[in-house]
């Protein structure tokens, strides 16, 4: 059972070092930016954290009555997923 534990922090660790190599791979100007700036990393690596979580932290929301939302029609009792809405 530790051995799964630590299986399981490690996983996690991996993979969000594997995009923050993506998104720097993708972006060669925040390479630079990071490179000559030692104190860009922490709020380099906390974005890639809100921007890919660990795990979904935002629970499917419930519109209770029809609404229009960012152009497209949302009918009463669909499930929205990681979206705020206030219809």
């Amino acid at each position: 059972m530790l051995g799964d534990i630590f299986m399981g922090g490690s996983d996690t660790t991996n993979n969000q070092m594997e995009w923050a190599m993506l998104y720097l791979a993708y972006n060669p100007d925040w390479q630079e930016r990071i490179r000559d700036s030692s104190h860009l990393i922490e709020p380099f690596l906390l974005e890639v954290l809100r921007l890919r979580p660990i795990a979904p932290l935002a629970l499917p929301r419930l519109a209770t009555e029809d609404c229009v939302l960012a152009g497209f029609r949302v009918e009463k009792v669909r499930t929205l997923n990681d979206i705020k809405v206030d219809c």
